[in-house]
């Protein structure tokens, strides 16, 4: 008989997914903005609580809602 593999589909975590919408809309909001200073002073925040939370992930992890919320918190602040 022949051992059936078993077939492992990797998926994404949605926080991986978040992350990397984050990035593009980060990267889209950069380009040509009005105020370069008012841009950094909106966008400091997210570049302060994205390495926390990642960093702090495994020792106090959040719910699923919560990484939601500050997604969108935080593409709030990118667009202006």
């Amino acid at each position: 008989m022949a051992k059936t593999e078993k077939m492992t589909q990797k998926t994404l975590k949605p926080e991986t997914c978040y992350l990397f919408l984050i990035l593009a809309v980060a990267g889209w909001s950069i380009y040509q903005p009005h105020d370069m200073f008012t841009w950094f002073m909106e966008a400091a925040p997210v570049m302060i609580v994205l390495p926390l939370l990642m960093v702090t992930r495994k020792k106090f992890p959040l719910t699923q809602m919560l990484y939601f919320l500050t997604l969108l918190h935080c593409l709030l602040l990118l667009t202006g």
